[in-house]
């Protein structure tokens, strides 16, 4: 079984574009094309709900043959986007809330943590930049698991 954990930034890091359609076109398919490289029967995915996140989900969902593991930061936060979580066939979704309570900015590290403790490969979405969530997640994932960012594939997409 090959899972993949996945990391990177939100929307509004990866396009200044005011209508942001193409850039969405394009992250889902980005997304599509990592999910039919590696051809994982699981995906880990922290369910921000705009970027990486929401496209690698969206490509997981279209696949049908793949499983997402939704790794809910903490209580609550699911709720956004329990609409599209309950479009998921019977055994090809599960929910995992990492920490108990509501919001702390902690815990969204400790989500990152959960993903890459539980993945194969981690795929990242990431523009280099050292501060943020998906640096911190990269850092963490350093000799526990392979990283593999696909940032020249967003950049040089046509």
């Amino acid at each position: 079984m090959t899972s993949l954990g996945v990391t990177g930034h939100r929307l509004s890091r990866l396009t200044t574009d005011r209508n942001c359609d193409r850039a969405k076109q394009r992250l889902k398919d980005l997304a599509k094309a990592v999910i039919q490289k590696h051809q994982p029967t699981k995906v880990y995915c922290g369910m921000e709900w705009t970027g990486w996140d929401k496209a690698i989900a969206l490509a997981v969902l279209e696949t049908r043959n793949v499983a997402l593991v939704a790794c809910i930061p903490y209580e609550g936060h699911q709720k956004q986007y329990a609409k599209f979580l309950s479009q998921f066939p019977a055994g090809a979704l599960e929910v995992v809330i990492v920490s108990d309570g509501g919001y702390a900015p902690w815990k969204m590290q400790r989500r990152n943590e959960y993903i890459v403790n539980h993945c194969d490969q981690l795929v990242a979405l990431w523009d280099g930049t050292k501060k943020g969530g998906t640096y911190n997640c990269l850092k963490y994932a350093e000799g526990r698991v392979e990283a593999v960012n696909v940032w020249d594939s967003w950049v040089n997409h046509k």
